[in-house]
């Protein structure tokens, strides 16, 4: 069924056509109509909305549109319908909804019910072929099998030849139309697999196209426009053989993606919609996170979009709490002499972290910090840091006779000149005290650190770097913590929960033996309400069991639920990561400027990069950080998650978060833990 990406040709007509009208009639029933509050129906690149009457159900209007079209009619739920119309017509739709998952759409008697009729063969040719258009992912589907597509666009287009008197008479610019969908609709579910030269053609041939703004209710046209531009992108950076290190990039995928837009879509009302919600999404998912992305949209959508926005970006640039760490830069090469006259330099402490204390003999806040310094000293004696000194007296006798009286430690300069020295002078050190790190490279940390005082503070950022080298001890230290060596035993692990997000709750249960055999299951409570809007399929229970490499079960997408564990087991994410995955680990470029007591271990693959925020008192995960690069069809970009680990309880020396708050919203509570023996049973096949 592959078609040619040159072939596409949008038959788009330019004349200015005045709006006409539809006069529109209706009516919701089914057990979820009191859930639906309005009819929306996009056309003419606007939305419509109609209301629906709390009692009957009803409702009733003109729909305006300037010419036949694709309507998109969305009457609640995520789903929308599609139907083609023609001005002038009267248009009565019955819509059913037994929930907000399924629905069907009838059209009253008239010359708009026999296009539908066309249309209905296009899916239930996919229902004949094994593609249910009911369910919530079905276009999906056909990303790894689109013969079922292939099928149904030619059983429509063998339909429409037989009708073809009644669409010319009525309808000329339908079959032009449903070519166009069927066109569009291929090369959208096959883009993962498309190689660069082809998306480039499909791209030129788009900007030489007469594309209206009528294009967007086409169905399934928005959504090709937007992966293609993303799949344009990801190819582009593959082409280049980059590994995308996409947080200091500033987001180069999406970016790409964003400029295709502009270069190949010839209709700036239709950039302009796509680029709302573009923004949109970007400023509730990363805020103002790539400023330079987020100020390429609003210079290419029209002023009318970007006003919608300007309150937010407000509101967001007033709540940042400053401007992201910079990359390490080498630090200022000093010249310094001890009291012998000896004269140090940055280079003679290469290797060791580097700790400075900018004081002088007349300044007593500076004295209240020098126990704590020496406390510090202290408690890192032996290790690769050396903790100078440096004074900022104007003459050299009263700073050696305040470093003896203070009987410092460590290594004791003078900067001659004091403030006007070239060293303090180039940190725009003005008053003291004034501390600085300098890593084991020569690179500064910190020009301005806190103070010893809080040593809390000073240690994190010192141990970051100090202790890099050391991330195994980290780790085995964690996962001594957790008690993970219970597991390697020949312990299982059994635990019941439930899952709590705004209007539901999932009752959980999984049972774990290392290193690979999974059992979960999970199940929605259900509640009237929600069953009147989902339907009671939604709350049976889903199961699934990983045995080494064999996944079956009830739950939905189980090759992709198998191919990593993390998650899965609350509490247990490293774990699973190390000693199953074998997933490369190190420290996270955070340690060298997070303040809060903890290490911060990074974990890279499947294209995800996972942030573990470990407590240095007791090594159990407090937070976790979960960026995840989406596939090309969605440009390279990313999400962001963060789950956050909260009262940790031994059970039979294995320790398990019995609370884990995850973005303030989900909450997963764990009632019952047990860790022991478990019945090789518990894994056995579902089905059988």
């Amino acid at each position: 069924m592959k078609i040619a990406i040159s072939s596409i040709v949008l038959l788009f007509s330019t004349t200015a056509l005045l709006a006409q009208t539809i006069q529109l009639t209706g009516k919701v029933t089914g057990a979820a109509r009191p859930a639906v509050k309005e009819i929306q129906i996009f056309a003419d690149g606007r939305m419509q909305s109609f209301p629906v009457g709390k009692e009957e159900g009803t409702f009733q209007g003109e729909l305006k549109l300037k010419e036949p079209q694709f309507l998109e009619i969305k009457s609640g739920g995520s789903v929308p319908d599609f139907i083609y119309a023609v001005p002038g017509e009267s248009l009565e739709l019955i819509i059913d909804r037994p929930n907000l998952v399924n629905r069907k759409l009838e059209i009253g008697e008239g010359r708009i019910k026999k296009l539908k009729g066309i249309m209905d063969r296009f899916y239930s040719a996919l229902n004949d072929n094994g593609i249910n258009p009911q369910e919530r992912d079905w276009v999906k589907e056909l990303f790894a099998n689109p013969a079922p597509a292939a099928k149904a666009i030619d059983a429509t287009l063998a339909e429409i030849q037989s009708q073809e008197a009644f669409v010319l008479e009525f309808a000329p610019q339908f079959k032009a139309d449903f070519q166009l969908f069927a066109q569009a609709f291929n090369r959208y579910i096959a883009l993962d697999e498309l190689p660069l030269p082809e998306i480039e053609t499909a791209l030129e041939a788009l900007s030489k196209s007469d594309l209206k703004i009528t294009a967007l209710t086409i169905p399934f046209f928005r959504e090709y426009l937007v992966d293609l531009a993303n799949a344009y992108a990801s190819r582009k950076l593959e082409s280049y053989d980059l590994e995308l290190e996409y947080l200091k990039e500033g987001y180069k995928a999406q970016h790409i993606a964003a400029e295709a837009c502009v270069k190949y879509i010839p209709n700036q009302s239709v950039v302009n919609f796509l680029f709302f919600d573009k923004i949109n999404r970007e400023l509730i998912v990363n805020g103002l996170k790539h400023p330079k992305y987020i100020d390429f949209l609003f210079a290419h959508a029209g002023k009318v979009i970007t006003d919608q926005f300007a309150d937010k970006v407000k509101q967001l640039k007033a709540n940042q709490s400053g401007s992201e760490k910079k990359d390490r830069v080498d630090a200022f090469d000093f010249t310094l002499q001890d009291m012998e006259g000896k004269t140090y330099r940055l280079a003679d402490f290469k290797g060791k972290l580097l700790f400075i204390d900018f004081w002088a003999s007349w300044c007593a806040p500076c004295k209240v910090q020098i126990p704590y310094i020496k406390e510090l000293e202290k408690h890192y004696a032996g290790k690769d840091i050396v903790f100078a000194s440096v004074s900022l007296d104007v003459g050299k006798p009263a700073w050696i006779k305040a470093a003896k009286e203070e009987d410092l430690h460590g290594t004791v300069l003078h900067a001659e000149g004091a403030f006007k020295n070239p060293f303090p002078v180039a940190y725009g050190i003005q008053s003291i005290p004034r501390f600085m790190l300098i890593d084991a490279n020569g690179k500064l940390i910190s020009d301005n650190m806190p103070r010893p005082q809080d040593k809390k503070g000073v240690m994190a950022i010192i141990d970051a770097d100090l202790y890099a080298a050391e991330l195994e001890k980290v780790l085995n230290s964690h996962l001594e913590a957790l008690g993970a060596e219970s597991l390697r035993s020949g312990n299982g692990y059994h635990v019941k929960g439930k899952q709590t997000i705004p209007g539901f709750s999932t009752a959980l249960e999984l049972w774990y033996n290392f290193p690979k055999s999974l059992r979960s299951e999970y199940q929605i409570e259900e509640t009237p309400s929600m069953a009147m809007v989902l339907g009671p399929d939604f709350f049976k229970k889903r199961q699934m069991v990983i045995t080494q490499d064999t996944v079956f079960g009830t739950e939905k997408a189980l090759l992709k639920a198998s191919k990593s564990w993390k998650g899965k087991l609350p509490g247990l994410d490293l774990f699973l990561l190390k000693e199953v995955e074998h997933i490369s680990l190190d420290f996270a470029p955070e340690n060298s400027t997070n303040t809060d007591n903890q290490y911060v271990i990074q974990a890279t693959f499947l294209g995800n990069t996972e942030k573990y925020f470990i407590d240095k008192t007791d090594f159990l995960i407090k937070k976790v950080v979960i960026t995840s690069i989406l596939d090309p069809r969605s440009g390279g970009g990313f999400l962001e998650a963060t789950t956050k680990y909260e009262d940790y309880r031994n059970i039979n020396g294995l320790a398990i978060p019995h609370l884990v708050n995850m973005n303030n919203m989900i909450t997963l509570k764990i009632a019952e833990a047990q860790v022991g023996p478990i019945d090789r049973a518990t894994y056995r096949n579902l089905n059988e």
